[in-house]
């Protein structure tokens, strides 16, 4: 009798340990449920997302959607009002590194400020979440859960050329229609962010932190290789910085963080929608206008997109521009800007990861660091001498493209992303 019983609580065990092991394995996002959260911050989601609705919101499921430097929930609602969205999403900034508060604070505020800002221009379609408030204390948004949409990247790392040109074909005119719209209207930017965090740099600090970073950088990684930092070559550098941030006509709101992982693409409504605005500034337009040509200079899962897609992107975009930016009509004026830019995310990103690489080429993705490095020289290069701008600094980069030719033997420049690798005979270099 108790060998029976024996045998039939070990039937059991195994029967659980089975079934558990199905679940985890078949039904992994309801695996995420967190079983406890601050209830301070759940009463305050609810109060905000009451206030908005102006309906009584409660609070009956949280499943985690990421973790990292952000704590992103998907947030289920219940209320009597019948025509509120049955999810949110919950986005709290977590402090990280050594300023931890400092940095968790500007990244928060930014995020804040820059999607209500968003949500505050007339564009044709949403081209962001709904914003649904937030709170300064507990450092969180609260946004509209786009769930059934997909992102960028997954598009075009699918052997599908139509859907991927459709796809990036949405994300330009709603970049172009983002920056087109919130020109003129940046100081209504700068306000909702004094509001939020009153610390937050002006223009002009993060002009002076990226000159105090950028130019030792190239610098120092110049003398390392033995090539000359001539005063020349320095005050051409500072002027692309500094174009970056006081852009003159081209001054409008950027995103500050497109890779196609943060582009949720909606072929149902023909618009995209960016998330994750937490490097939201005021920029040059053409930092980002310049991103598909540069290689997506920030993004761990960037690849190239052939030059004739390219030309007719960049086309689509620089007419939205047009629509609200008059200097956008004039060759002279938004082609110097577009070259400044290409040149900005040569000194930004190219110059660092050069210098990383010099001894070690690790991967970002699929390409690695020496790959992405080539290619940039190569688009600047090419760039700066089709409209005849940027001498000293096409000077540097062609002599560093002959000098890391020599040393890394091997490198090759970018591949395309997938959607486009069968399709198109002509590449970007």
């Amino acid at each position: 009798m108790k060998n029976k019983k024996v045998k039939l609580f070990c039937a059991s065990l195994v029967c659980v340990i089975f079934i558990t092991l199905v679940y985890i394995i078949f039904f992994p996002k309801q695996n995420k449920y967190i079983p406890a959260i601050d209830q301070n911050i759940v009463q305050q989601v609810a109060t905000e997302l009451s206030i908005c609705f102006e309906a009584k919101v409660q609070i009956k499921s949280i499943a985690e959607i990421k973790g990292g430097r952000n704590l992103t929930l998907r947030l289920g609602l219940q209320s009597s009002n019948d025509a509120l969205p049955k999810s949110v999403i919950f986005k709290q900034s977590l402090k990280e590194g050594s300023n931890q508060d400092q940095d968790a604070t500007e990244r928060f505020s930014r995020d804040f400020a820059s999607l209500q800002f968003v949500n505050s221009l007339q564009t044709e379609m949403p081209i962001q979440p709904h914003f649904y408030g937030g709170s300064k204390q507990f450092h969180f948004i609260l946004q509209e859960d786009l769930g059934k949409l997909h992102s960028l990247l997954e598009t075009l790392t699918k052997e599908n050329k139509q859907k991927a040109t459709d796809a990036l074909t949405r994300f330009i005119i709603s970049l172009g229609r983002l920056h087109a719209s919130s020109f003129g209207k940046t100081e209504q930017y700068f306000e909702l962010l004094k509001s939020i965090n009153p610390d937050a740099p002006s223009e002009q600090e993060e002009q002076k932190r990226a000159l105090d970073k950028m130019i030792p950088k190239l610098e120092l990684f110049l003398k390392q290789i033995g090539m000359p930092f001539t005063k020349e070559l320095k005050e051409e550098a500072q002027m692309v910085i500094t174009q970056a941030f006081a852009p003159g006509p081209f001054t409008v709101f950027i995103h500050g963080d497109i890779c196609p992982d943060n582009v949720f693409d909606d072929p149902e409504h023909n618009v995209s929608r960016f998330i994750d605005f937490e490097w939201g500034a005021v920029r040059n337009a053409l930092i980002e206008g310049t991103f598909l040509r540069m290689n997506m200079p920030t993004c761990a899962n960037a690849q190239t997109i052939p030059e004739q897609l390219l030309d007719h992107l960049e086309a689509i975009y620089r007419q939205e521009l047009i629509k609200k930016i008059p200097a956008a009509q004039i060759d002279k004026i938004y082609f110097k800007a577009y070259s400044e830019a290409c040149a900005y995310w040569l000194l930004r990103t190219g110059v660092p990861i050069a210098k990383a690489a010099w001894l070690k080429d690790d991967m970002w993705g699929k390409e690695s660091g020496r790959s992405r490095v080539l290619s940039y020289l190569l688009t600047f290069i090419k760039v700066s001498k089709n409209h005849n701008s940027l001498p000293h600094l096409r000077a540097m980069a062609e002599e560093l493209l002959e000098t890391i030719e020599k040393e890394w033997l091997d490198a090759k420049p970018m591949s395309d992303f997938a959607a486009f690798q069968n399709d198109f005979s002509s590449k970007k270099n």
